[in-house]
């Protein structure tokens, strides 16, 4: 007879690094003069993933009776987010014995849903200051430790994040620019991100009304665009990181 092990750590698989998962095979005295083929199987199969072919052992020409064999899933494969996946590597010798071993894999998953919303719901250009809050948010880590980032989008649809990544600080205060006041009747939407600690991450939108104030000055309204530069500029400083979402 013979044995199968599968060997990987517990920890949950983060599907944009590559995954090995390592098998050996042993073999007894009694199927020394046998040949065995060798396959890797994975239920749910993987969207796109070519399966490695069987391979035919011949276990008389055998240096050991013990054989390795690695199964590979590339990084950024098509691994669903939150699934347990199980890798199983089976053996089936020439005289009709078959045994295997199977080890289940679970990918991470971002964020459970909760809520984002942000007050008030209108308010004037660079003037009225609104409060960006993310509550209920949750995940399957433990220990639970989320960050949070906010923005708004552009004109141009490019999400700006004004408030970079900060850990368990699931609130910010800013200004914001009226960036629909040309095309969608005032609406600015607000962006909020939120990674757990694997950086899986899940984003929330919330609509408020940005008007442009009466008979603004074009140095009142630099005056303002200065001032939420620096409240960019200062997270972005303190945790020396940059950000970019598409």
């Amino acid at each position: 007879s013979q044995t199968g092990q599968t060997n990987t750590n517990n920890a949950k698989h983060v599907i944009s690094n590559r995954l090995v998962v390592s098998g050996t095979i042993m073999f007894d005295d009694d199927n020394k003069m046998t040949d065995a083929s060798v396959e890797w199987l994975v239920s749910p199969p993987i969207r796109g993933l070519i399966m490695p072919d069987s391979v035919t052992i011949s276990v008389a020409n055998l240096n050991t009776f013990v054989r390795t064999t690695n199964f590979v899933i590339p990084p950024n494969s098509n691994m669903d987010a939150g699934t347990s996946y199980a890798f199983t590597l089976r053996c089936t010798l020439s005289n009709g014995k078959v045994s295997g071993s199977a080890l289940t894999v679970r990918t991470n998953a971002p964020p459970f849903p909760g809520e984002f919303v942000v007050t008030p719901t209108s308010g004037t250009e660079l003037n009225t200051t609104f409060t960006f809050f993310a509550s209920y948010w949750q995940d399957d880590d433990v220990p639970l430790v989320l960050e949070y980032a906010f923005g708004y989008m552009s004109s141009e649809g490019d999400v700006l994040v004004t408030r970079s990544r900060l850990e368990d600080e699931p609130s910010a205060s800013m200004l914001l620019p009226a960036v629909g006041a040309d095309f969608s009747g005032n609406k600015v939407t607000c962006v909020m991100f939120i990674y757990d600690a694997l950086d899986a991450n899940a984003s929330a939108h919330f609509d408020v009304q940005v008007t442009v104030p009466v008979g603004q000055s074009g140095k009142a309204k630099m005056d303002s665009l200065l001032s939420v530069v620096e409240r960019m500029l200062g997270p972005i400083e303190q945790d020396g990181r940059s950000e970019e979402h598409t």
